[in-house]
């Protein structure tokens, strides 16, 4: 894109622009999923949530997890990622059938405080991820928050030239 700009103040201004809007769709979006995991319902991690509903908060630590990373809005064409590391976000959104790796039997504590023993457990699918795409408001707040960011920035190119 900004590699057939002649003026290098005006492909800075450019590639600046790209990245102020390319940040702002990604916390646009940031804000959605943990704005759809906030609305999921009780806050009680001893509640199951509906199957097909995004996952009830229980100690918000998902939510808090949902991180950018800006490592890519320094390149031409500017990209960020929005995410999460944690490891059972995956199970969450697509959910699964969880086996023991080593042992027989998988053993955890239960909701009445004894100990519980079974062969495999089920997770139902809980999408936050694609329920917050789906949703043709985030995407508008993500493209108007893109165009402002984007023609703020490009504003600045009339004092550059």
């Amino acid at each position: 894109m900004a590699e057939y700009i002649a003026n290098p103040k005006a492909k800075r201004v450019l590639q600046r622009a790209a990245a102020k809007a390319t940040l702002g769709m990604a916390q646009e979006l940031q804000l959605a999923v943990k704005g759809t995991l906030t609305s999921a319902g009780s806050s009680s991690p001893s509640v199951a949530a509906t199957k097909g509903a995004p996952p009830r908060v229980g100690t918000g630590s998902l939510r808090r997890s949902i991180q950018i990373s800006t490592k890519g809005l320094k390149e031409s064409s500017p990209f960020a990622v929005v995410g999460t590391n944690l490891v059972y976000a995956r199970i969450l959104e697509f959910g699964g059938v969880i086996v023991p790796k080593v042992k027989k039997f998988l053993a955890f504590i239960g909701l009445a405080g004894h100990l519980v023993m079974v062969k495999k457990v089920t997770i139902n699918p809980h999408p936050y991820w694609r329920k917050t795409l789906k949703d043709s408001r985030v995407i508008s707040r993500m493209q108007r928050r893109a165009n402002r960011e984007f023609a703020k920035e490009m504003a600045k190119m009339g004092r550059v030239a």
